[in-house]
């Protein structure tokens, strides 16, 4: 389709003042960086042929077009109000994310630890795994796509390495803190899917426990309760010791035990006694991928 960069820009240019059934040759050069490699920075003659010309007519803004996008919208204004209730609550999103993010970046930064290759290669496997999935749900095959492994491993090893690091401290924090979710806890999330998909909370959490994501929202409860715990002493400034987590390795010039001091950055929580049992990270996922968890095992 023209106009959404799905093909070559001289493609583009051609096409302009044709009318349906017209058709102009033009010259094409393709990217240096094009996927296939044999077509990079080489140059062609190409046909462009019009099908058909259609143009988007936008419905006027009024009463009958809230009616017509469904819910319950009587007037234009109040469609109006319910997307800037959800443009805002996107907003309170977006901005929990970026607090969340720096929280953990700043109690990363004041706790350096070292973990093991092998748990980052796994995330890394986890990530390229959801870009395959999303591929074979758009209907396409995986396995005829040219993949560089090398590159995407060096691409993608930063931020594997900084989720496993990530997962280990949270679960380090929240086994020292006692911020283990509870079985009210665990409930009241199934009754909220079970509310969201309209279904009855039973089925839902024999279908959870069938597929073994049960775990999964136990888990994830965790962590958010984790996460609150450190926002909530962002104020207070601490000077903290921790244990390196099990599954990492101190660099040599370090104690097992690092003792460490805030000061701008957020504080993190108190001494943490106990490394973590399992490790847990959501897999950052490829662009346009949905993301799931991993489960990682420390050494």
């Amino acid at each position: 389709m023209i106009g959404t960069g799905g093909v070559l820009p001289e493609m583009e240019e051609a096409v302009i003042g044709l009318a349906a059934g017209g058709s102009r040759q033009t010259r094409v050069r393709f990217a240096d960086d094009h996927r296939n490699e044999a077509l990079r920075g080489k140059s062609a003659e190409a046909s462009v042929t019009v099908s058909e010309v259609k143009e988007k007519v936008l419905p006027p803004l009024d009463d009958d077009f809230a009616k017509s996008v469904g819910g319950s919208f009587e007037t234009l204004d109040a469609l109006r109000d319910e997307v800037r209730k959800g443009l805002q609550a996107r907003r309170e999103a977006d901005n929990r994310r970026a607090l969340e993010s720096a929280v953990l970046d700043a109690v990363l930064a004041g706790h350096a630890f070292e973990v093991p290759d092998a748990l980052v290669l796994r995330q890394v496997g986890h990530q390229i795994e959801h870009a395959r999935e999303h591929m074979r749900r758009q209907g396409l095959d995986p396995d005829k796509v040219p993949w560089d492994y090398k590159k995407l491993l060096e691409d993608l090893r930063p931020g594997a390495e900084k989720a496993v690091k990530r997962a280990l401290l949270i679960e380090a924090i929240a086994d020292k803190e006692g911020l283990q979710p509870v079985d009210a806890d665990v409930d009241a999330e199934v009754e909220r899917i079970a509310q969201a998909s309209q279904r009855p909370a039973p089925a839902v959490r024999r279908m959870l426990e069938q597929s073994g994501d049960l775990e999964g929202i136990r888990h994830n409860l965790g962590e958010r309760k984790t996460v609150d715990f450190l926002i909530e002493r962002i104020p207070t400034r601490t000077s903290t010791s921790i244990s390196t987590p099990r599954g990492a390795r101190s660099p040599r010039a370090w104690p097992s035990t690092t003792r460490c001091s805030t000061s701008s950055r957020p504080s993190p929580p108190s001494a943490w006694a106990r490394p973590p049992r399992w490790a847990r990270c959501s897999c950052a996922p490829a662009p346009g991928a949905s993301a799931s968890p991993c489960r990682t095992r420390g050494s």
